[in-house]
């Protein structure tokens, strides 16, 4: 089976003879190690398999398969047959050749009957060969299994049974209690955090930061002030250099207030003749 399915590999018109088959299983199994070969079944080796020759379990399935396979080939045979048998009847008929067409007819009972044979027996083979691979899964399935229950074996005996862990987890459990009781202890002898005190700082610092704020708008007030003043001085007409003398008049008679007078009505008085000067 091999060899015929095989044999084109290289193109319908190349057909590899019997000696290039052996020389190229021989070299798959002694030099390359991929195949076991013993002159008749050919086993393609995966990385579980550990023997190294072709067993009689191998031998029969090969034989298995390649009878699958020549039956799968006669049924296809006579399924054309069949159809050519029934082409050549009704040509015969329509020729009036009766004589060919129940010929014909016989010739395609026949191949009706043999076909059903090998359908039959194809039928039986495979679902042989089904067992026989339900069982091979089966054999590797129990060995994975088999080595798995040696495994588990030694990893529980490295545990030392079930008393032991549990022993193990009691011991944990108690060791995390002090953890946490430790922790309780270390945190009660911490100091105590007043909130009150937190929000009186706190609002310190709120304070503190709208006083700065006010400070720098306020320095900005005054430059922008100063730079309009500086800009206005430079043309100023007679009416304002009126005002800035009747300013500077005012501020003078502020600063030359006596002690005996009233300072309270004078500030008054002086700061409304201020306030029209400068409108």
């Amino acid at each position: 089976m091999f060899m015929l399915q095989f044999a084109h590999i290289f193109g319908e018109e190349t057909l590899l003879s019997t000696t290039d088959f052996n020389v190229l299983l021989t070299f798959l199994s002694r030099d390359r190690n991929i195949i076991l070969y013993d002159g008749k079944t050919v086993k393609f080796r995966d990385a579980s398999d550990t023997t190294d020759r072709i067993t009689e379990e191998d031998a029969s399935i090969a034989s298995l398969k390649a009878t699958i396979a020549r039956l799968t080939l006669q049924v296809s045979t006579l399924s054309e047959k069949i159809k050519e048998l029934t082409g050549n009847a009704q040509k015969a008929l329509a020729n009036k050749n009766r004589i060919l067409a129940l010929s014909s007819l016989r010739l395609r009972k026949l191949a009706e009957r043999n076909l059903q044979q090998r359908t039959d027996t194809l039928w039986q083979l495979e679902e042989v060969y089904s067992k026989v691979e339900q069982a091979a899964s089966q054999v590797d399935i129990v060995r994975v299994m088999q080595a798995s229950t040696g495994v588990l074996r030694q990893l529980n005996s490295q545990l030392g049974g079930v008393d032991k862990v549990e022993d193990i987890v009691e011991e944990l459990r108690k060791e995390m209690d002090n953890v946490d009781e430790l922790g309780g202890v270390i945190n009660e002898a911490g100091p105590v955090i007043d909130e009150t005190e937190l929000d009186d700082e706190l609002k310190e610092l709120e304070d503190q930061e709208r006083e700065a704020g006010e400070e720098k708008d306020a320095e900005e007030t005054r430059k922008r002030l100063a730079e309009l003043e500086k800009n206005q001085g430079v043309i100023k007409t007679p009416a304002a250099r009126a005002t800035d003398d009747d300013l500077e008049e005012s501020i003078d008679k502020l600063s030359q207030m006596a002690i005996g007078d009233h300072p309270t009505a004078r500030a008054k008085q002086s700061t409304k003749a201020l306030a029209e000067t400068i409108e």
